[in-house]
């Protein structure tokens, strides 16, 4: 396989990944998608949709990329991030060694190192101190313990107020 026949078998997964990497990008494309469900049978647009669409529009054509604005947005929305990371990767490993053009290699290299950073980023973003671990617990984790096991606590504060009186 020459390096031609490899982009064009590859490059609609590059592409995918580069717009979930964008998160500007990404947003446009999906609002691009949910209007065009939700407006498919419409035929009058209010202001504030008309005015969505033509920025999102203007977006997209000041990126000058035709393969970009031929993405459809289900494959985007069916993505699978991890999928697409490993993929990229192999696609790198082989693009070196069957040592294609030094501008494949660096787009694809780019393209590795910054899923790299996205995929094994701290989910923790206000910090490690303890004061956030704790704000955390009890925005996050708590009530989702709670729903979780909200059978048993009914259960026991059933039992407890039984036992009170």
């Amino acid at each position: 396989m020459n390096q031609a026949q490899f982009i064009k078998a590859h490059e609609q997964q590059w592409l995918i990944l580069e717009v979930l990497l964008n998160s500007r990008l990404k947003k446009v494309l999906l609002q691009q998608a949910a209007s065009e469900r939700s407006l498919s049978g419409k035929k009058h647009l209010t202001f504030w949709q008309k005015k969505q669409t033509k920025k999102n529009h203007a977006y997209l054509q000041s990126l000058n990329n035709e393969k970009l604005t031929s993405l459809k947005p289900k494959l985007l929305i069916q993505a699978d991030f991890p999928a697409l990371y490993r993929n990229v990767c192999q696609h790198l490993s082989l693009a070196q060694s069957r040592r294609y053009s030094p501008y494949l290699i660096e787009r694809l290299s780019f393209l590795v190192n910054e899923a790299h950073q996205r995929f094994y980023q701290k989910n923790n973003r206000r910090g490690s101190s303890v004061l956030a671990s704790f704000i955390h617990f009890f925005s996050n984790s708590f009530p989702q313990i709670v729903r979780s096991e909200s059978r048993w606590l009914w259960l026991r504060l059933r039992y407890f107020i039984y036992r009170l009186f």
